[in-house]
């Protein structure tokens, strides 16, 4: 027995010596990875930051606030007793806190009452903050609220409202009517759209129509910037509306001035089904294009005199315009969330241009979806973050690792073989957006556009080369009263994209 239990001992000793072998070899490499890897850690600050908000987001009730502000306080102190990989993973946690923290700042500094019965026949009084041409009727959004029988902490901060005939009135007005009011809807099956939730961030917390037109109480009052903003997005779309014939006012008011409302049913059912809803809703793509629009025809009109080309940095000055740019053209669409968000990543991407950086890379992309997050935090559950984030990541991924095959094709390319090499891009860049967004095109809509490739390849360029330098130019000529003139060279594009999108519709 003395023998057997010398030899297990033995044994035993060899087996926790090989265990220990092993187990310092993966160390070794887990931290070889990691030093190779900390230069890619920001790429990890919005998912950690994202990951706090669904926890938030995903919970029943409301929690205390002393849950976030003790995460943040404990694992700020961690910070310093702590060093090498566990401060890591102190900082992953003081990440998950702040996202937590964000999202419950941001859902109570929006709080608005939500109505919790349906209320008929009702007056309702309110400042006319919003109008919307719908392609029957007119929808217009109301603040400084006042509803007959509802106390006034229990009144939204603003509620939202149709009328059939919404002719005569403009933003700033004061007005009361007579209104059928109900609560924003819950989803309609689990883990869908949450229209209650997305109303409740925009400040509404009622929804219905009006039995007819509503008494003007009080005329337009300058109270309030935005209030000029809003009648100036309604003049422009007035504007559009006067110089083209439906369809095409409606994709025109939709691409300049975000109201898509006008659009007919059947129209919208061929965009989708052809993959082009996204140049409708105000975004990365279209807030990118007027600002590239911008930058690239200024800095080249500013290289075109040698003088000032060689003297000063006009790349930087056209950044700095085409920013200013992209801020003006965010008012006048909407300053929706999406389009918010554009600009950030906008702006992000000019000052990387004024800081000598590279635009295009994974860390102005966390950057950008790190400001996104804590901004607005909700943008999270929302479709449009989601999907414009993977198909941006996924499309910086795939030409930064392909850089050096594209650079070496376009020195070696003539002019022929450079616009076979764009309509590959174009190709590609729609291929991979719309691989990357699939699961979550799956997810949201219960559809995939299976013609999408089609489509894209023809509207994509046709949006960033004709219709959207047009768009620009019409806007500038708008004030000589010569947008007309624009327009009719603007309605060929237009005709090719609803055509398209009605030959795809036929496809499926």
């Amino acid at each position: 027995m003395k023998v057997y239990a010398s030899f297990c001992k033995v044994k035993w000793g060899r087996a926790q010596a090989h265990d220990k072998a092993i187990i310092n070899q993966f160390l070794q490499i887990a931290e070889r990875e990691l030093s190779e890897q900390r230069v890619q850690a920001i790429l990890l600050v919005p998912v950690l930051i994202a990951f706090g908000i669904g926890i938030y987001f995903s919970l029943g009730v409301e929690p205390s606030w002393y849950y976030g502000g003790a995460a943040i306080a404990a694992s700020f102190g961690a910070l310093f007793i702590t060093k090498d990989y566990a401060r890591i993973f102190v900082v992953g946690l003081l990440l998950i806190a702040t996202g937590f923290v964000a999202a419950q700042i941001r859902t109570h500094s929006v709080y608005t009452p939500i109505l919790k019965r349906q209320l008929d026949f009702r007056d309702v009084e309110g400042r006319i903050v919003a109008l919307e041409t719908l392609d029957k009727g007119t929808r217009m959004t109301l603040s400084h609220v006042r509803i007959e029988g509802v106390q006034p902490l229990e009144t939204p901060r603003k509620i939202r409202l149709k009328l059939w005939k919404g002719d005569g009135f403009v933003i700033g007005q004061y007005v009361r009517g007579l209104a059928s009011l109900t609560p924003p809807s819950p989803p309609v099956i689990p883990k869908g759209f949450d229209f209650q939730r997305y109303m409740y961030f925009r400040g509404i917390g009622a929804v219905g129509f009006l039995y007819g037109p509503p008494e003007i109480v009080e005329d337009v009052k300058a109270t309030h910037w935005m209030n000029a903003v809003e009648r100036l997005r309604q003049k422009i779309g007035s504007r559009i509306e006067n110089a083209l014939d439906a369809p095409r006012s409606g994709l025109a008011r939709a691409l300049i001035v975000g109201q898509k409302t006008s659009i007919s049913d059947d129209d919208m059912d061929a965009i989708r089904a052809a993959g082009l809803a996204h140049m409708l809703a105000i975004s990365g793509l279209h807030v990118g294009l007027f600002s590239g629009v911008v930058f690239f025809a200024l800095r080249f009109g500013m290289a075109l005199f040698p003088p000032l080309a060689l003297r000063y940095p006009i790349k930087k000055y056209a950044a700095v315009t085409a920013m200013v740019c992209a801020f003006f053209y965010m008012m006048i669409a909407g300053a929706t969330i999406p389009t918010q968000r554009a600009m950030i990543s906008i702006t992000v991407v000019f000052c990387a241009i004024l800081l000598d950086r590279s635009p295009i890379s994974l860390r102005v992309v966390a950057f950008a979806a790190t400001c996104i997050l804590l901004i607005f935090p909700e943008s999270l559950a929302s479709a449009s973050f989601q999907m414009s984030f993977a198909a941006v990541t996924a499309l910086v991924a795939f030409y930064d690792w392909t850089r050096p095959v594209w650079s070496k094709w376009a020195r070696q390319a003539g002019i022929g073989k450079k616009a076979a090499l764009y309509f590959i891009g174009v190709a590609s860049t729609t291929v991979i957006a719309t691989l990357a967004t699939a699961p979550l095109t799956l997810f949201h809509f219960q559809a995939l556009p299976a013609y999408g490739l089609l489509a894209n390849i023809v509207c994509v360029p046709l949006l960033a080369f004709f219709v959207m330098p047009l768009a620009i130019v019409a806007l500038i000529a708008m004030p000589f009263g010569l947008e007309g003139m624009v327009f009719m060279l603007m309605q060929p594009g237009l005709d090719v994209i609803f055509r398209l999108a009605h030959f795809v519709l036929g496809l499926v």
